[in-house]
């Protein structure tokens, strides 16, 4: 049970100078000044003051001890997680940024986790989205004037498309989401178009002329290292956690990287990547050596017959931006081999060029910790907390000196008592800074003054979660200028005494280990950095065998289990149909990852959102206002249908309330139909409403909407997303919605550009 809090004095300062004057007449008859003039006054107020602080230092007492309580528990307090992002560089020349250089956002510091060479120039991104739209006498004019890609007897086929260039992330704007692997509504050629540039103030240092800017920008490039900032999009694919595996670094992660020249067909040489982080899956750089003088293309000058056709680069309308274009780098899908991309998608929202990853952090090295005294389970308290540990950190070190004045490390242990009584180790608890040594039996007792250091590093909390550009200060770097081109994510607040005891009885029940269902959602509703409203757990269901035609039972899959999640609050993706934001999925994965069984293969999934349609005729009670009566129906069937406050329960809006049912609503539940006579009941027991007319249904599913159905069958992890429509009278039509159509795989890319008189 909870740990109950001891007040040992709740007076303050007012409390104990009221009654300490209140004394006087009492015990000294002859003071009858009480003025705050009078020196005596002025005593009692002191004394007041100096009791009113000891007060509060003994309330903090029972604190103490509970959190010692919790320690002994073993299971401590969750400490605030560092928010990360991206930092872009800039500078006039080549510049070489190092690992671990602090940037700036006001008062907030992030450290660098990758060295980076900034290059000068700019990038743009583009792809070639489908366009299936074409009237008929726009169609036969391309077709006549690319006639000579159709090959013999028009054996290939044209797929038309537009050049788009992929808008910079923007504060309140959702990402865009390029799936390089959707045949339908992606990239005709699976690939995205990074085109580096010569920026303007390279131009104008130039005497204004593009060629010779770019012409002094070809030696600078060639045979650079490029460093690629990739935003993973939001998938229904959502992250899965399989069992342990290793990437290498360098190993190309699901992406190829190639750069190529112009030509009548050109050809792609396969950059070679240095570094790769796995930036199909989470936010990450690709580190790719762009080729030599001899090999670097530039500047680009295409036929204008074949520009923007077959494997050649987007066409550029912006003729401005097209005549600074140094080269070309081309980013696809990789299909082959042990580095290709997970059958679920490729799904890109942003690339930058000169970025590195960024953590909110501040480096202290070799910190005095204090000096030993022999005895067992001697405990050093760093001079900040919270202490940041993880695989994306820098490990925290102890070093103990000896007699001879040299400093020999001690490792980080998570269990003094697996520790023999000669080997040098320590614990660290990074919520509050303590560093406990061993016991003399469990671990190393640190000798009589010795001295101890600590190199760690340290921050977190919300105050890292920055608007877009809000990160503008490099030190020790001038002339080079920085921006976050994205907010950045994962930073919240530590764990407070009070819930981390409310915890106690789910934590003795887990021990941190996800084994049960009830172990899944305890632990993912305590992830940090994530404000989930809702957590399903699906034992033994693998969502890819839900949509495989393989014949496997989806629900009877050993070893797996699936977790949805839904945000209470997500800016990315506030309401459904959206995805969910990849950053939750990937917070929730890499909190359960520690604590899974090393066998058990997890799928961490947002809801499959299926779009329905209501249609709703209503009568009124005499007297009420239609309007206000058609909003509080809308209200209760979008609330009824609701993820998170839905459900079979009560319908929000109906004027029912929690207290008088005791039934508390939590959402549609999984693998529930949505049926008319349900939403009916649901609209009857609206206040004003004084019967149904009735009800029409409607339900969408991979672009096709069905109209007047019964009822809709929802499987997996579907759950519903309304549309609602209320009219007094009877129900008007759904609404019907448009698909799109698929394009021949045998295609040959052709741009689709405006007309010239």
């Amino acid at each position: 049970m909870p740990l109950t809090v001891p007040d040992l004095d709740d007076r303050n300062f007012d409390d104990l100078y009221q009654e300490v004057r209140a004394r006087v007449a009492v015990h000294t008859t002859e003071w009858t000044n009480l003025n705050d003039s009078d020196p005596g006054v002025t005593l009692l107020q002191l004394f007041a003051h100096l009791v009113d602080n000891l007060s509060y230092r003994s309330n903090r007492i029972p604190e103490a001890t509970r959190r010692t309580f919790l320690t002994l528990l073993g299971m401590g307090l969750r400490p605030a997680s560092p928010a990360r992002g991206f930092a872009a560089f800039s500078a006039e020349s080549k510049q070489i940024v190092p690992t671990g250089t602090i940037v700036r956002a006001g008062k907030v510091q992030f450290r660098t986790k990758r060295t980076v060479e900034v290059l000068p120039i700019e990038a743009h991104v583009f792809w070639k989205r489908p366009r299936t739209d074409l009237d008929s006498d726009t169609l036969e004019h391309l077709k006549r004037l690319h006639e000579p890609f159709l090959g013999a007897a028009g054996a290939a086929q044209l797929a038309f498309y537009d050049p788009i260039e992929i808008d910079p992330p923007a504060t309140g704007v959702p990402p865009a989401s390029v799936d390089l692997s959707d045949p339908v509504a992606g990239p005709v050629d699976a690939s995205l178009w990074v085109a580096l540039v010569a920026s303007e103030r390279a131009v104008a240092v130039a005497g204004n002329d593009p060629v010779v800017a770019v012409d002094q920008l070809r030696p600078v490039l060639a045979g650079a290292t490029l460093t690629l900032a990739v935003l993973p999009g939001a998938s229904t694919d959502g992250r899965s956690l399989e069992p342990r595996r290793t990437v290498v670094p360098g190993s190309e992660p699901g992406l190829l990287v190639e750069a190529s020249g112009p030509g009548a067909a050109p050809t792609y040489q396969r950059l070679v990547v240095t570094y790769a982080d796995d930036v199909l899956d989470r936010p990450g750089v690709l580190d790719v050596q762009l080729p030599v003088l001899d090999k670097l293309v530039g500047p680009w000058d295409t036929d204008p017959s074949t520009e923007g056709t077959g494997d050649h680069p987007p066409v550029v309308q912006d003729r401005s931006v097209a005549a600074r274009i140094v080269t070309w780098v081309r980013v696809r899908r990789r299909t082959t081999g042990v580095a290709a991309a997970a059958p679920g998608g490729a799904v890109l929202s942003w690339i930058g060029i000169n970025a590195a990853r960024v953590v909110q952090s501040v480096h202290v090295t070799n910190e005095r910790v204090g000096v030993g005294s022999g005895a067992p389970d001697q405990r050093f308290r760093l001079a900040n907390a919270p202490v940041l540990v993880g695989d994306d950190e820098s490990p925290a070190t102890v070093e103990v000196q000896g007699p001879t004045g040299a400093w020999e490390p001690w490792q980080m242990t998570d269990d003094l008592f697996a520790a023999g009584p000669d080997d040098a180790v320590c614990s660290l608890d990074p919520e509050s800074g303590i560093i406990i040594a061993g016991s003399g039996l469990h671990g190393r007792r640190v000798p009589l003054n010795a001295a101890i250091r600590a190199t760690y590093d340290h921050g977190g909390g919300q105050q890292g979660l920055v608007p877009i550009d809000a990160i503008n200060v490099v030190d020790g770097r001038p002339g080079t200028k920085v921006r976050n081109p994205l907010a950045t994510w994962g930073g919240a607040a530590g764990e407070t005494t009070a819930e981390g005891e409310r915890a106690i009885p789910s934590w003795l029940r887990h021990r941190d280990r996800a084994v049960t269902a009830a172990d899944f959602r305890d632990i993912v509703l305590r992830t940090p950095g994530v404000d989930l409203g809702r957590v399903d757990v699906l034992p033994l269901f693998d969502p890819r065998a839900a949509t495989a035609a393989s014949g496997v039972d989806p629900t009877d899959v050993a070893g797996a289990v699936t977790v949805l999640v839904v945000p209470r609050a997500d800016a990315l993706a506030p309401t459904p149909p959206a995805t969910i934001d990849p950053h939750v999925l990937e917070a929730v994965c890499a909190w359960l990852d520690p604590r899974r069984l090393i066998t058990t293969e997890i799928f961490v999934r947002g809801p499959k959102w299926v779009q329905v349609v209501v249609s709703v005729g209503i009568a009124l009670m005499p007297g009420e206002v239609r309007e206000e009566v058609e909003q509080r129906v809308r209200t209760a069937l979008t609330g009824y249908l609701s993820p998170l406050t839905g459900g079979l329960g009560i319908p929000a809006g109906s004027g029912i309330t929690v207290e008088a049912t005791g039934v508390s609503p939590t959402g549609w539940p999984l693998g529930t139909r949505v049926r008319t006579d349900d939403l009916g009941a649901a609209v009857t027991r609206v206040a004003g409403v004084r019967y149904v007319e009735g009800v029409r249904l409607a339900v969408k599913r991979q672009g096709t909407i069905t109209n007047d159905v019964i009822e809709v069958r929802l499987t997996g992890l579907e759950l519903p997303y309304a549309t609602v429509f209320v009219t007094a009278g009877a129900p008007e039509d759904p609404s019907s919605l448009t698909g799109a159509r698929l394009l021949s795989p045998n295609i040959v890319p052709v741009p689709v550009v405006p007309r010239k008189c």
